[in-house]
């Protein structure tokens, strides 16, 4: 939502030498004193800091890439915008954000144009954010973990292991593990039953006319020309 440094170095190698006190960085080329005029997550000022190794705790999460694709970067202009137009009542209600996970801390509306009330909606918890879906829609099952399972938000509920089966088209299924979380990965873990027969059947018909054509060619003999 605010400003803030765009990371380039790996993490990993960073967090392998964290008393390393290191003078030029590759976040945008920037040293450690050209950072300290910028904002990192929250708006939190970056004035204090003094080692590079204490940045990461202060920048957002989604700072942690090479380089941020076109969208991303379209994104935070528009929740830059978003800010400076309703910063008033924005840094009041703030400081109540710092202290949720970061998958909280951002709302991914897939909803354009649409009345604005969660309850009305499919709901997911995402490393990336709360995602909303229309009613008509659902996120894509996720193995990883059941926290990703989607919410059904007019009944609060989550989707039944039922309704899993049924998004990929496996109302027959008798068999999933005994234990939920692991009944919930597995469904994740599948692919839709009826996407994959429509793909195979049109893999099979051109495999087929392929292998009618060939051998058409091969039990076509030009006979020879009679001697005269």
């Amino acid at each position: 939502m605010l400003a803030c440094a765009r990371v380039r170095i790996v993490r990993a190698a960073m967090m392998s030498q964290p008393s390393r006190l290191i003078q030029r960085s590759d976040i945008d080329g920037m040293t450690l004193k050209e950072l300290r005029r910028r904002r990192g997550a929250h708006g939190r000022s970056l004035e204090s800091v003094t080692r590079w190794d204490h940045v990461w705790s202060l920048l957002p999460s989604y700072a942690m890439e090479a380089q941020f694709p076109r969208w991303k970067r379209k994104f935070i202009r528009q929740n830059r915008d978003l800010y400076a137009r309703n910063r008033d009542w924005i840094d009041e209600w703030l400081p109540s954000l710092e202290g949720l996970p970061a998958s909280f801390q951002k709302l991914e509306w897939n909803c354009h144009g649409e009345y604005r009330q969660l309850s009305r909606y499919i709901l997911q918890a995402r490393p990336s954010g709360i995602r909303v879906k229309r009613p008509n829609w659902s996120p894509s099952l996720v193995a990883l973990t059941t926290t990703q399972v989607p919410i059904i938000g007019w009944e609060s509920r989550y989707l039944t292991l039922t309704e899993c089966k049924r998004l990929q088209s496996m109302d027959q299924l008798k068999h999933l593990p005994i234990q939920t979380t692991k009944a919930y990965e597995a469904l994740g873990n599948a692919v839709n039953v009826e996407v994959v027969t429509r793909i195979a059947e049109r893999l099979l018909d051109g495999v087929g006319i392929a292998t009618a054509g060939a051998e058409m060619q091969a039990t076509h003999v030009v006979s020879p020309m009679p001697a005269r």
